[in-house]
């Protein structure tokens, strides 16, 4: 896998680690290509962002303006809808997503579900659809007059200097292409086959970690996208009944441990996984990268990485509670709570220290952040699993949640 942050444009870390490719022991690098599944689809939100922006489409037009072989669903869909998982489109069925076969077009693609009925009328209510997106992606063909591939090539890749990114062709061969690999059960195992020519809009790309923070932080500049468009891409849809989808072109709205607002999205598909954040407050970008379907990383990941960027104590440099000492935890889970002990310390503005929760393994702290008397803690395993905690203080006592479980977290400090 691999990882990059960018701050306010500069990319200020990156760094990659196992193999690109496993039976030959190639090492990951931080240009390893690798497989970034839905995280494709902000591409295709970037180019309707630009489209937009030149008056070259209409995002509250009728998908069938632009694509008048899409057949007559009986209710108008918008591109805008579309964009916001609110047309109706169903998702991936049975064995669609493991696609071997050769799509030459957008259009031929659409075959796949443009003859099935919509799940619901268009606007009455959020469904997840990357076939959504594809049908996005015709419309772009025809509203541009050339293919989905040389449109974000030449509307977002190039202008922004994203030399790596690129689709997944199966007929090429691409210079520094990761192997893909899966879970069967508990091991590790090469992934099948498949070809992506069915949705480069939606999950066909190949990119890296740098490759993605630049993306991102391009949405944190004032020169690639106008304000006005960029509050559209990050404001929340709504449904016909006004219930918010959070979800806006694309991008999803989210709100870290720490009350700050940040735009993210995962994508996970065949041999790939990864997710790109961007906090619009510090201007920080965050990407993640792994060859790995169903790897076991995702937002809490992203946060934590992004918060050893963003400085968390206040101004004044003063700290408002410390939490040194040992805690008697609680963990509250649905089999009943969870009796643990927690050791801080904290030397030259560093906290340290141990967490052990029932009988499971003491756990090292890798990392915890605190700002005024909110503490962010993520503990690591002998076997590299993690937890992670958000947490509040005052006195001798905390409160908080751990992304692990449903339950919530309390401690008392008994010394």
């Amino acid at each position: 896998m691999s990882a990059a942050v960018a701050v306010r444009g500069q990319i200020v870390w990156s760094d990659a680690v196992g193999w690109a490719d496993l039976e030959n022991e190639v090492a990951a690098t931080p240009e390893s290509l690798i497989r970034i599944g839905s995280v494709s689809k902000l591409f295709t939100a970037a180019v309707l962002a630009r489209f937009y922006e030149a008056d070259r489409i209409d995002l509250l037009a009728p998908i069938r303006r632009y694509v008048p072989s899409f057949p007559d669903k009986g209710a108008e869909i918008t591109l805008l809808q579309l964009a916001g998982h609110l047309g109706g489109i169903r998702h991936y069925k049975d064995d669609e997503f493991q696609n071997r076969r050769r799509y030459e077009s957008v259009i031929e693609a659409l075959t796949i579900f443009q003859q099935d009925d919509l799940l619901h009328a268009p606007g009455e209510r959020y469904k997840y659809s990357s076939w959504g997106y594809v049908l996005l992606s015709a419309a772009i063909e025809q509203a541009a007059g050339e293919n989905f591939v040389a449109i974000v090539r030449n509307e977002v890749l190039e202008p922004l200097g994203l030399e790596s990114t690129q689709v997944d062709d199966s007929r090429e061969t691409i210079l520094h292409r990761s192997k893909n690999y899966d879970f069967d059960g508990d091991r590790i195992v090469s992934s099948t086959r498949i070809d992506l020519s069915d949705r480069w809009a939606s999950g066909g790309y190949l990119s890296t970690a740098e490759d993605l923070v630049r993306f991102g932080s391009a949405h944190l500049n004032e020169t690639w996208l106008q304000p006005q468009t960029k509050s559209s891409l990050f404001t929340s849809q709504r449904t016909n009944a006004g219930e918010e989808t959070g979800v806006g072109v694309a991008w999803r709205i989210d709100t870290d441990a720490w009350g700050r607002t940040f735009y993210h999205h995962s994508g996970s598909t065949a041999g790939g996984r990864a997710i790109l954040a961007i906090f619009p407050e510090s201007g920080v970008a965050v990407a993640i990268a792994g060859n790995l379907g169903r790897a076991p990383f995702g937002k809490p990941e992203a946060q934590l990485l992004v918060g050893l960027f963003i400085p968390h104590q206040p101004e004044t440099g003063e700290l408002l509670w410390r939490p040194n000492g040992e805690w008697n935890v609680t963990r509250t889970t649905d089999r009943g709570p969870i009796a643990g002990v927690m050791m801080l310390t904290t030397e030259d503005d560093r906290i340290t220290g141990t967490l052990k929760l029932g009988d499971g393994p003491e756990m090292r702290i890798a990392w915890a952040s605190l700002q005024g008397n909110r503490l962010s803690v993520a503990a690591v395993d002998p076997r590299g699993q993690l937890e992670v905690l958000w947490l509040r203080g005052s006195g001798d006592m905390i409160e908080g949640s751990s992304w692990r479980t449903t339950g919530d977290i309390r401690a008392t400090r008994s010394r």
